[in-house]
C-alpha cells in the first residue's frame, strides 16, 4: 500500500500535468483575434459622445463614408456569437458573411425593432482598427455580411471562428 502522501501528490501532478495539455491544445492553432459590432451615430459638429459611447475618426471606406462617428462601447455582438463566417473578394476588398449564436440574434433581432436602428451605422471593429460604419437598411435573419476588410482580414476571421 503507497502512502497517502505519495497517492496525493501523484493525484496533484496528473491533475497540472492535464491541466497544461489541456490549455495547450486549445491554444494551438486558435490565433487571437477581437472582432465587435457597435451601434453607431454620425457625430453632430463638435458634440461630445453621450455617456456610454465613445468619438470615433474614420478615415472612410468604399462602403462608408469618412467623417467622426459615436460609438456605442457595449457590442451588439462580438467574434464569440459567431457560428461560421464566409469570407468572399472582390478585388482589393473583402467581406464576410457571418452566422450567429441566439443570443446574438435576440440583440441583433431587439435592435433591428426599431425602423430608425436599420438606418444607423454599425461600426464594425477588428483588432482596434475601425473597419466599416455600415447600416443594415433591413433585419438581419441569422446571417449578416460584414463589410470592409482585406483579402488577408477576411480569411483570418473565418479561420478563426472555424478554429474555435
Amino acid at each position: 500500500m503507497k502512502p497517502i502522501a505519495t497517492t496525493r501528490a501523484t493525484a496533484i501532478a496528473t491533475a497540472i500535468a492535464t491541466a497544461i495539455m489541456a490549455l495547450a491544445l486549445t491554444s494551438c492553432g486558435n490565433e487571437e483575434l477581437t472582432l465587435k459590432v457597435c451601434p453607431a451615430v454620425p457625430a453632430v459638429t463638435d458634440a461630445e459622445p453621450p455617456a456610454g459611447w465613445l468619438a470615433v475618426e474614420f478615415a472612410g471606406s468604399r462602403h462608408a463614408a469618412a467623417g467622426t462617428y459615436h460609438v456605442r462601447r457595449k457590442p451588439l455582438f462580438t467574434e464569440w456569437n459567431l457560428m461560421a463566417a464566409k469570407a468572399t473578394q472582390s478585388g482589393d476588398n473583402a467581406q464576410v458573411t457571418v452566422r450567429f449564436n441566439e443570443y446574438a440574434k435576440r440583440l441583433l433581432d431587439n435592435f433591428s425593432s426599431e425602423a430608425a436602428n436599420l438606418k444607423k451605422p454599425l461600426a464594425l471593429n477588428l483588432d482596434g482598427r475601425w473597419v466599416s460604419f455600415t447600416p443594415l437598411l433591413r433585419p438581419p435573419d441569422d446571417r449578416l455580411t460584414l463589410y470592409g476588410f482585406s483579402p488577408a482580414e477576411a480569411e483570418r476571421v473565418e479561420r478563426f471562428v472555424a478554429s474555435k
